[in-house]
């Protein structure tokens, strides 16, 4: 189950916001029964690239 703090790994680009499959991110936000989440990505230098929401990965 995947939580608030927890660090993701993408596995989709999202070009819209520069982002791209193997980049991280962290949770700041879990979305009503698990169904999506609020994710921030950062540089190394700690600066914000994007927040922003995905949905529940469903296996």
């Amino acid at each position: 189950m995947i939580k608030e703090l927890d660090n993701i790994v993408l596995t989709v680009d999202l070009p819209q916001f520069g982002l791209a499959s193997g980049d991280i991110g962290t949770v700041v936000m879990v979305h009503t029964e698990s169904k999506g989440y609020e994710v921030e990505f950062i540089t190394l230098d700690g600066e914000t690239i994007a927040v922003t929401s995905l949905g529940a990965c469903r296996t």
